[in-house]
């Protein structure tokens, strides 16, 4: 479960009971002082939570004990999932953000009424969400119990808690209709876009539906006039206008234009590596901070590289850049990223975060991001050119020498071209070829063999790899460093 939905569970013993699943289902095997040191409770306690899921879930999964500790292991995938979700039935904060999605507000005393709960009780519930609303730049108020801030956070986090979270029984999801009615209205329409997008089908609707829910209740998006006025003379926004009517026979309301312009720029600005023709149009054609040039040429020359070198890199960081931008000018909250996300970064990325946030920080002058949420912009910045390097690393030309049992080098072979493959290009020797003529070949950047006498039968000028008869882990780490 993610971290977000975590912190509006009321129940500390069922908090505990989710970080307990979410280790579990990510390390498979465990001790109960693994889960002690995660959750700082007594091990006494642990071992009681886990004979709690043994007994809970014995129709789906299994925990089973051995020297080493326990092991998980689900036995009716789909079963188990349901049985998770059910866990969280009777959470009442759950509840209550669906209520207010929907506008459906109540008072504390409506409330705890209708729950049973005490109003004191109640009213500490909800404290204990603020933090979290902070986070999007939004407060809580009780009379009635509502979110309010600005708009586009509010939208934002709404997708956050139910898009990006796991499902569970309270998860509010786009009708179908809504999907028939976009497909059927846009027939014939979509696919040929002049600045594309790297959204997922799943969630655009989420991104409308929302967009749709909150209109009919009177809560309208305020767009930067210079951003509305580009986006108006956009050809692929007027596909989105195409919907009103539809959208106003289903759902009966009609939303204005500039609804329509906040869910087109939402979209647009989840920037793909793509074609670096649509990166540079999205760049021509929105950009309104002249200084956005700048921060990707110093970013550059952080790297190491020159301009000529680096100028395709540049227009996808001129991309990335405005995309960042223009999220922060009209809701700052959109450049928020799912706490999960963060924490991958810092454990698997941790310098290249680093070096993006001293960047960010020295060269918070050329374009004030939003500081809440600088943070999050390095994240997302450490990821987008971790993608971008693996996109423009050349392709290398790596040969294997593999001997031994025909089937692990059927195996290494097969591993080989599901880790690498996509990327550069195998050669697998037959023994016609094998001479020294064809491996110092000035066109093969790495030799990989299991056999340590061809380096010693064969003198090698090429960048060469020995690796284990049968590779372990390490070797196949050591092999995707080398092809780096």
């Amino acid at each position: 479960m993610r971290e977000l939905q975590l912190k509006f569970i009321g129940d500390p013993s069922l908090i505990r009971l989710f970080q307990l699943l979410n280790y579990i289902e990510r390390e498979r095997t465990f001790t109960v002082g693994s889960l002690t040191a995660l959750t700082n409770v007594t091990q006494r306690t642990i071992i009681k939570d886990l004979n709690y899921l043994k007994d809970y879930f014995q129709d789906s999964a299994e925990f089973s004990s051995g020297r080493r500790g326990y092991q998980f292991k689900e036995t009716n995938p789909e079963i188990y999932k349901e049985q998770k979700k059910q866990l969280l039935s009777n959470e009442v904060l759950f509840e209550i953000v669906g209520n207010i999605f929907y506008g459906e507000l109540e008072t504390i005393e409506e409330l705890a009424f209708l729950y049973n709960y005490s109003e004191s009780t109640l009213r500490r519930l909800l404290v204990q969400i603020k933090p979290v609303l902070a986070e999007y730049d939004l407060e809580l108020v009780l009379n009635p119990v509502n979110f309010t801030g600005d708009e586009g956070n509010l939208r934002k986090f709404f997708k956050d808690f139910y898009y990006e979270g796991e499902q569970i029984p309270h998860t509010l999801t786009p009708p179908k209709e809504l999907h028939e009615l976009v497909l059927t209205t846009l027939s014939g329409k979509m696919g040929n876009y002049e600045i594309s997008t790297g959204t997922t089908p799943a969630s655009f609707y989420y991104t409308l539906y929302i967009a749709i829910e909150r209109y009919r209740q009177g809560n309208k998006i305020n767009l930067p006039k210079n951003l509305r006025e580009i986006i108006y003379h956009e050809k692929d926004y007027l596909l989105l206008t195409y919907l009103t009517d539809a959208i106003k026979k289903y759902f009966g309301v009609q939303m204005t234009e500039e609804e329509y312009a906040w869910i087109y720029l939402v979209t647009i600005c989840k920037r793909p590596i793509s074609p670096i023709r649509h990166e540079l149009l999205f760049f021509e054609r929105f950009n309104l901070w002249p200084n956005i040039s700048t921060l990707s040429l110093l970013y550059i020359q952080e790297q190491g590289e020159n301009e000529t070198e680096g100028r395709a890199k540049r227009a996808f960081l001129n991309s990335f850049f405005l995309s960042r931008k223009i999220n922060d000018s009209v809701s700052p909250a959109l450049n928020k990223l799912m706490s999960e996300i963060t924490l991958y970064i810092k454990t698997n990325h941790l310098e290249s975060y680093r070096h993006n946030y001293r960047f960010l920080l020295e060269n918070q002058t050329l374009l004030s991001f939003s500081k809440n949420h600088l943070e999050d912009i390095a994240v997302s910045l450490t990821l987008f050119y971790d993608s971008l390097l693996a996109y423009y690393t050349p392709m290398k030309k790596i040969i294997f020498l593999l001997e031994g049992d025909h089937f692990i080098c059927q195996n290494i072979r097969f591993n080989a071209e599901q880790l690498l493959g996509h990327q550069h290009h195998l050669i697998f020797i037959p023994l016609q070829n094998l001479t020294t003529e064809m491996l110092n070949e000035k066109q093969v950047d790495l030799i990989v063999t299991n056999y340590p006498p061809y380096i010693s039968d064969y003198i090698l000028s090429t960048d060469y790899l020995l690796i284990n008869s049968v590779p372990d882990k390490e070797d196949w780490q050591r092999i995707l460093e080398k092809a780096k």
